[in-house]
């Protein structure tokens, strides 16, 4: 039986115009043709970029069961590391390439981050079989070591009426909320010298009273030795008692329950007013510098380097090892003049510390 060709190219092609049909055949044959010949691969390709793979490692570390603080630096870094190579093959990503990435000097904090988040991304290329081999990395220049930046105390309240202005006049409502949040995050990091993250995460339930005095419990820490409580004084009160709201959990949750990130809603608002920012020489100034401004402060007033150390949750050693030039222009002339809040906090120390040598 003679077969129906007709029929057989309209068949394989759905179609049934015949010259499209043939049209459709001939390209089919030039493929099959280009294959045997080795000069084209029709099989899956196993190639992934940088990009696909930092987010994928993204992915991967927001599944893990235990959340460590340094994952968001991990985080952070691997979605500069995908901007930055974008669509480059990770097998292209070799020694060459990384050293055009650690072309700069890098601070020993910077540095262990960067490596970190690169090794991610070539353990999860090696373990899918996407490069044989994980280059080394290149040698890189550790930044030296610098002073503390000094900044005017006076900084501090202009900021606080910077995003309290911002918070009546802009746009949207959770622009406004954010920065109402962010003046008073910046008011309570220059009273209490707490670290970013601690202040950040307070609950509400951990402000209580005592004795008419007030306090803040520091259940959360990046240094597990740090967990303690603080006595907070009277214009901090004032503040707290003024915004605290016990329907959140906690303190600097906005009205639909997000906890900003501050250092970002910081950075946008300098980074898009930054020759504001230049004229008054913050154009570096981040949140965690607050922190080294209260040290400084309390070191310069003459303040005891042990409650100091106590009260920030910190050590003697650390003071002393990155606060030495602060110590120059100390005035011991109010070494005894310790003001009320810290003087307080003294006394319980060492009314626990008694309490604890009876026992």
């Amino acid at each position: 039986m003679t077969p129906n060709f007709d029929w057989c190219w309209q068949k394989a092609t759905g179609t049934t115009d015949q010259a499209e049909a043939m049209r459709q055949l001939d390209e089919v044959l030039l493929v099959s043709r280009l294959v045997e010949e080795g000069k084209i691969d029709l099989k899956q390709s196993n190639t992934k970029t940088v990009n696909q793979i930092a987010k994928q490692v993204i992915k991967e570390l927001d599944k893990r069961t235990i959340q460590k603080v340094i994952y968001k630096d991990y985080k952070r870094k691997l979605n500069d590391i995908a901007e930055v190579y974008k669509n480059l093959n990770i097998k292209h990503l070799d020694r060459l390439k990384l050293k055009e990435y650690f072309n700069k000097p890098f601070s020993n904090t910077q540095l262990i981050i960067s490596r970190k988040s690169f090794s991610l991304i070539f353990e999860y290329a090696e373990e899918n079989k996407l490069i044989e081999k994980i280059p080394t990395f290149p040698s890189v220049e550790i930044k030296s070591r610098k002073d503390k930046e000094n900044y005017n105390d006076q900084v501090i309240y202009a900021l606080y009426d910077r995003f309290e202005y911002l918070s009546k006049n802009s746009k949207n409502e959770i622009g406004r909320e954010n920065f109402k949040l962010l003046s008073i995050f910046i008011m309570l990091l220059y009273r209490t010298g707490m670290r970013y993250g601690e202040l950040r995460n307070l609950k509400t339930k951990n402000i209580y009273e005592e004795n008419d005095n007030y306090y803040f419990k520091i259940e959360k820490s990046k240094v597990e030795k740090a967990k303690r409580i603080i006595l907070i004084d009277t214009y901090t009160v004032n503040i707290v008692k003024s915004n605290l709201d016990k329907r959140k959990e906690y303190f600097f949750q906005r009205l639909d329950g997000i906890l900003p990130q501050f250092t970002q809603v910081f950075k946008g608002e300098r980074d898009r007013n930054i020759k504001e920012y230049k004229k008054i020489n913050l154009e570096e100034f981040t949140l965690y510098k607050i922190r080294d401004m209260f040290i400084k402060r309390k070191i310069r007033e003459g303040k005891d380097i042990y409650f100091i150390a106590t009260y920030t949750g910190t050590s003697i050693e650390m003071i002393q090892k990155h606060y030495a030039a602060n110590f120059i222009n100390r005035d011991y002339q109010n070494i005894h003049d310790i003001d009320q809040d810290m003087n307080d906090f003294a006394d319980q120390i060492l009314h626990n510390t008694f309490n604890n040598i009876v026992e």
